[in-house]
């Protein structure tokens, strides 16, 4: 359950950690009332459930409440990725001296699913960016979840770090309030990028994403999340777990497990993601043809990995789904691969090969489909 900015920020606030003086508005007027009340100078963000707002034009600067009047109406008559904005923040702007990152986020791949702490001196970057262009400047810190963060690790952390005793102490306190957010919000990510040094000296959050688990929501039923007409919403009303990322590899699979492994394999092979999407039971229904149309909306997908692994399910009923799916042209023209395994598999796979659609490659191994999909390669099947 994403939090938007504005309420990621209140949170934030209510636990004692400082972001610049803003006003959440709904409407061009009440940004332009806004800027009068910041002194005229202000910075508006686009309040949409999604990353990467400042290279799609979500994030301006104006000077004055008539320039942020004309600016608000322009952006709240714009999509960001698909996205209608829910509001615009619209907040004052800060002289900042220097740039950090953190994050606590929950590193599933750890047994204990513990959490992980990633901090360091260069903020204001993707943490993307980071792990692959600098990742000796990223300090990364498990935490375990039966005592929390200790004190000795917030000294690791901070030890190499440009700043006196006291901004080191102030830091600490941040970082340490931040994990209680983290714990007691049940949150599976807390980022703040950049946490800003300001000019007099001030720690600030002058961005903040909050992810909350949507297990624990019987727990933190204030926490709302902001209800958008996206993939994601699409996908949920008709039973599919569909989590949208940044890659270019659409993935359909079933079981989460087996889903999650299939994304691993993708990334270890060079290739990015672009989704979680477990069918569940609904494989055996509409799930293939729903999937594959959620799949074909988003403009970032350029291949699509089916990898289906039949237990209770059968090959041959999920082939028969792939190839009414691909005829209805529910897949938008988008190349698929496929790998079935399990229960009738050789069924499956016939079912395929009797039909041969132009855009479906069947693959004899899931090793091999995976390849191909990150590659393009291996349009030729089995």
């Amino acid at each position: 359950m994403k939090l938007l900015e504005y309420q990621g920020k209140e949170l934030l606030q209510q636990y004692g950690i400082a972001v610049p003086r803003g006003h959440f508005c709904t409407s061009a007027a009440e940004v332009a009332e806004a800027c009068d009340k910041l002194g005229g100078q202000a910075i508006l963000k686009v309040q949409i459930p999604s990353g990467r707002r400042g290279l799609g034009g979500g994030i301006q600067k104006v000077q004055n409440a008539r320039e942020g009047l004309a600016v608000a109406e322009s952006m709240f008559q714009r999509s960001y990725y698909d996205f209608k904005p829910a509001g615009l923040l619209v907040e004052k702007i800060l002289t900042v001296e220097k740039e950090l990152y953190f994050s606590i986020l929950t590193d599933t791949s750890t047994p204990w699913f513990e959490p992980l702490i990633l901090f360091s001196e260069a903020g204001g970057m993707e943490v993307e960016e980071l792990l692959h262009n600098r990742p000796e400047v990223l300090h990364q810190e498990h935490v375990d979840p039966r005592y929390g963060l200790g004190t000795f690790q917030l000294r690791r952390m901070l030890a190499d770090l440009a700043l006196n005793a006291e901004g080191k102490a102030a830091l600490s306190q941040i970082l340490s309030k931040a994990w209680e957010i983290y714990w007691q919000c049940d949150l599976e990510l807390l980022e703040i990028n950049p946490l800003a040094i300001t000019t007099s000296g001030k720690l600030v959050a002058l961005d903040a994403k909050l992810s909350v688990d949507s297990n624990a929501h019987f727990r933190q039923q204030n926490l709302q999340e902001v209800v958008f007409d996206s993939r994601e919403r699409q996908a949920k009303e008709v039973g599919l777990s569909y989590v949208e990322l940044e890659g270019n590899i659409g993935l359909i699979s079933n079981g989460a497990g087996l889903t999650k492994f299939s994304m691993d394999e993708i990334v270890r092979l060079g290739g990015k993601p672009a989704n979680f999407l477990d069918t569940g039971e609904r494989i055996l229904r509409n799930g293939i043809a729903d999937s594959l149309e959620i799949l074909a909306q988003n403009p970032q997908v350029e291949r699509i990995l089916i990898n289906v692994f039949a237990g209770g399910p059968r090959c041959d009923v999920v082939a028969t789904k792939i190839v009414e799916a691909v005829r209805e042209g529910r897949h938008g023209g988008k190349p698929i691969f496929v790998s079935l395994r399990g229960r009738l598999e050789e069924e499956g796979s016939l079912i395929l090969r009797q039909n041969p659609l132009a855009d479906v490659t069947v693959l004899s191994d899931f090793a091999l489909a995976v390849k191909a999909v990150v590659t393009g390669m291996g349009r030729e099947g089995v």
